[in-house]
C-alpha cells in the first residue's frame, strides 16, 4: 500500500510539472496592447505596452495617465502579465496526497 501511495503521489507531482507551460514557448517579444511589468531603476511600472521598439519601451501606466517612453537601457527586465491564476487543482490534489501519507503513517504508528 505505502509503494501505490508513493506511486500515486510522484505521478501527482510529475503530472503537475509537465502540464505547466514551458518558458521557451511563451512568445519572446511581447505584442502591443499586452500588460507588461518593466523594471527601471526607480521601481517597477505596470501598464499596457505602446511599443516596443530598438532604443525604447513605450508604456501607457492606466487609463488616466500619459504615455510614457524609456531608454531601453534604463529598462532591467520586461515581463508579460497573465493576469491572475489560481492553483486550485493543484492545491487540492497535493494537500490530499500529503494528508493521505500522514493519515497512512499515524495508522501505522498506531499498530
Amino acid at each position: 500500500m505505502n509503494t501505490l501511495l508513493l506511486k500515486a503521489a510522484g505521478a501527482l507531482l510529475l503530472s503537475a510539472t509537465v502540464l505547466r507551460p514551458l518558458v521557451g514557448q511563451e512568445p519572446a517579444i511581447p505584442e502591443s496592447g499586452a500588460r507588461v511589468r518593466v523594471w527601471i531603476p526607480t521601481g517597477r511600472i505596470v501598464g499596457q505596452l505602446v511599443q516596443l521598439s530598438a532604443d525604447s519601451v513605450i508604456l501607457k501606466p492606466n487609463a488616466r495617465s500619459a504615455v510614457r517612453r524609456w531608454p531601453r537601457e534604463a529598462v532591467h527586465r520586461l515581463e508579460v502579465s497573465r493576469g491572475r491564476r489560481g492553483h486550485f487543482w493543484i492545491g487540492l490534489a497535493t494537500g490530499a496526497v500529503v494528508g493521505l501519507a500522514a493519515g497512512k503513517a499515524a495508522a501505522d504508528g498506531n499498530r
